[in-house]
Parts: C-alpha cells; structure tokens; sequence
C-alpha cells in the first residue's frame, strides 16, 4: 500500500516536469533565436561603426558616446556575452527536451 502511493507521487511530480517543461519550451526557444540574432547585429555594426560609418551611434551610458576606435572591441565583447549566454540557453534547452522526452 506504501509503495503504491510512491509511486503514484512519482509519477504525478514526473507529469508536472513535463508540464513545465512543454510551457517554458518556446519561451527558451524564442529566447535562444533572439540572443543569436543580437550576437550577430552588434558584430555587424561594430564593423559598420569602425569601417567609419557614423550613423550608428554606441554609447556607455546615456549622453556618453564610445570613440570609434572602440567600437569593434566592444562589439566582439557584447557579442561574447551573449553568445556565453545562448550556449547556458542551449544545455538548459536540452535539459527540457530530455525532460519532455522521458
């Protein structure tokens, strides 16, 4: 009688993994594109910035604008970070799709 009740608790607590895992699915996903998508953007226009295009303004803080020289280095940063947070998105992403597969 005791273990049947585990077991049913089990599998309730598995179900409810699931759940979660199906509705917090797209979100990562959208996420995941969206951080790619920007990786790209702010590498491309730190190129555009340094090849001495002006129009693309990057600043630091609001009324703070970076020299142009700048502007490739900082970009390949921004583009690191966001690129160190798709891979944590990534092996979280994958963690919910064995979940949902089990």
């Amino acid at each position: 009688m005791l273990r049947k009740k585990v077991m049913r608790e089990g599998v309730r607590m598995n179900v409810g993994i699931k759940i979660v895992s199906l509705f917090s699915l797209p979100v990562i996903v959208v996420l995941y594109v969206g951080l790619l998508f920007s990786a790209f953007i702010a590498v491309i226009s730190g190129l555009l910035r340094a090849s001495g295009i002006e129009r693309i303004p990057m600043s630091i803080l609001p009324g703070v604008t970076m020299p142009v020289w700048l502007s490739m280095p900082m970009a390949v940063i921004v583009a690191g970070l966001l690129l160190w947070f798709t891979n944590k998105l990534y092996k979280i992403l994958k963690q919910l799709l064995f979940n949902i597969r089990k």
